[in-house]
C-alpha cells in the first residue's frame, strides 16, 4: 500500500514538472503578470459629461438677401442666444419638403435666414437635443446635417435637411414668429464678414485674429486605465512592442499605448449581435462608458456616428474643441500625433473598441501669441490650390496640437470640412 502511495505521487510530480515545463516553453519571456499587490482603486476619474450636452452645432451661419453673411461658432454670445431660443420653441410635425436640393441651396445664399450646420449628418433623435424638434407620424427620417430657418410669405420656413440636400423635411407648426426670426437674423449684422464662392461654402473676407496656445499637460495613468478597462487587472501580461508600444492583455482583451503619444487603444472582441442601432440608446451607452473610463477632461461634441453593418454596431466620434475666447474651435491633429478625438464602438449594449489620449490639458494658460489666418483672395488660392474645392463644405478655424515634453501647443490653421463630414487640414 506504501508502495503504491509512493507511485502515485511520483506520478503527480512528473506530471506538474511537464505543465510548468510546458508553461515556461510557449509563454513569451518578455512580459510580467501584475501582482494583486500592484492593483489600483477603480475611483472614477476625469470629468462627466452627458449625452444631450454633447450634441451640438459645429457652426452658424447667419444670411441676408442682401449677400451679406457671416458664421459663428461654439462659445460665441450670438451663438448661444440662438441656439437658447430655439431650444424654447416647439417644432411640431414633418413633411417631406417640395423644394429640390439646387431650390434650397439658392435659397439659403440669397435670403434672409439661419443656418445650422452640424459636422455630419446625424439621426433625428440626436438632433433633438440642439432642437426639439416632433416628428409627428414620420418615423422613417434620413439623417440630418443642416437645419435653416428663415422667413416665407409672412410665416417661418424651418427645413431639416440632409445629405447633398437630397432629402429635406419641413416643419408644419411652430409658435417662433416672424419678428423672433428677423431678431435672431440681425445679430449677424455686425459681425465679421464672410464671402460665397462659386460653389456655395463660406470664407471670411478678412484674416482672422487667432491665438497660439502653450497648456501644461496632466496624463491618465497607464495603470489606472488597465484597472478601469480589465475585469481582473490581476492576470493581465504586459509587454513592449519593437517600436515601444506598451501592450497589456488578459488573452481576450487588450489595450495598445502609444509612449511617445499617450494614444490609447482598447479592444474587447465580440461576435456581431446584430442588435438594430438605437441612437438615443446607444449614444448614452457610449457618454456612460467615457464617464466610467477616464472621462472626458475638456470640451467635446458628437462629431459622427458611422455603423460600422448596415444596421448595428455604430461607431462614436467625439471631437475635442479648445477655449479660444470668444469661440470655441475644433482640434485636429497631424496623423503621426493622434490627439483630440475619442472614439466608441458599441456591438449592442457592449463597447468592443475605444481609443483615446491619455494627455490632459491642464486648465492652466502657460503661453500665448497672436496669430492672423488669412482671409479673402490670399485664402481663395489656398483654398484652389488644395484640390479639395469640389469636395468642399466648409472653411474653420481650428487648432493643430504638438505633443511636448510636458506640455502641449496648439497652433491656429484652416480646415476644410469635406462632403463626407471628414476635416482635414487646408494647406
Amino acid at each position: 500500500m506504501i508502495e503504491r502511495g509512493k507511485s502515485i505521487l511520483l506520478t503527480l510530480l512528473v506530471m506538474t514538472s511537464l505543465l510548468q515545463s510546458y508553461l515556461l516553453a510557449f509563454q513569451s519571456g518578455d512580459y510580467e503578470s501584475i501582482r494583486e499587490g500592484e492593483y489600483i482603486s477603480t475611483e472614477i476619474v476625469g470629468t462627466q459629461e452627458k449625452a444631450e450636452q454633447l450634441v451640438y452645432p459645429s457652426r452658424i451661419a447667419i444670411h441676408r438677401a442682401d449677400d451679406r453673411h457671416t458664421v459663428l461658432y461654439p462659445g460665441h454670445y450670438f451663438y448661444k442666444v440662438i441656439m437658447e431660443e430655439l431650444q424654447h420653441r416647439q417644432f411640431d410635425g414633418l413633411r417631406v419638403s417640395a423644394r429640390g436640393a439646387g431650390q434650397l441651396k439658392r435659397m439659403i445664399n440669397v435670403s434672409d435666414g439661419i443656418e445650422i450646420r452640424f459636422t455630419d449628418e446625424l439621426p433625428l433623435s440626436l438632433i433633438r437635443h440642439s432642437l426639439p424638434v416632433n416628428p409627428g407620424i414620420m418615423t422613417e427620417l434620413d439623417r440630418i446635417g443642416t437645419i435653416w430657418i428663415t422667413e416665407i410669405d409672412g410665416r417661418p420656413g424651418i427645413y431639416l435637411i440632409g445629405e447633398d440636400f437630397n432629402d429635406a423635411y419641413e416643419v408644419l407648426r411652430t409658435d417662433l414668429d416672424t419678428e423672433t426670426v428677423a431678431q435672431l437674423v440681425g445679430l449677424g449684422d455686425y459681425q465679421k464678414p464672410y464671402l460665397v464662392s462659386t460653389t456655395g461654402f463660406l470664407y471670411p473676407a478678412e484674416p482672422v485674429k487667432m491665438y497660439r496656445y502653450v497648456y501644461p499637460l496632466d496624463r491618465l495613468s497607464v495603470g489606472n486605465m488597465e484597472n478601469m478597462l480589465f475585469p481582473d487587472p490581476g492576470i493581465t501580461r504586459n509587454w513592449e512592442s519593437g517600436d515601444g508600444t506598451q501592450i497589456y492583455s488578459d488573452g481576450k482583451r487588450g489595450m495598445e499605448v502609444e509612449s511617445r503619444t499617450q494614444w490609447m487603444r482598447f479592444s474587447d472582441p465580440l461576435a456581431s449581435t446584430g442588435q438594430p442601432f438605437d441612437p438615443e440608446t446607444d449614444m448614452a451607452g457610449a457618454v456612460q462608458y467615457v464617464n466610467r473610463h477616464g472621462g472626458w477632461n475638456g470640451l467635446f461634441s458628437l462629431e459622427r456616428v458611422r455603423l460600422r453593418n448596415e444596421s448595428s454596431a455604430p461607431h462614436f466620434t467625439f471631437r475635442q474643441w479648445l477655449p479660444s475666447h470668444p469661440e470655441n474651435f475644433p482640434i485636429l491633429h497631424p496623423g503621426d500625433e493622434p490627439f483630440g478625438t475619442i472614439d466608441v464602438l458599441m456591438e449592442g449594449d457592449t463597447v468592443t473598441e475605444y481609443e483615446r489620449s491619455l494627455l490632459i490639458v491642464r486648465n492652466k494658460l502657460a503661453d500665448r501669441s497672436e496669430v492672423m489666418l488669412p482671409g479673402g483672395e490670399e485664402l481663395k488660392q489656398i483654398i484652389n490650390a488644395s484640390g479639395l474645392i469640389l469636395r468642399l463644405e466648409a472653411v474653420i478655424p481650428a487648432y493643430r496640437p504638438r505633443i511636448l515634453t510636458d506640455a502641449i501647443e496648439f497652433d491656429p490653421i484652416w480646415a476644410a470640412v469635406l462632403n463626407d463630414g471628414t476635416m482635414v487640414e487646408l494647406n
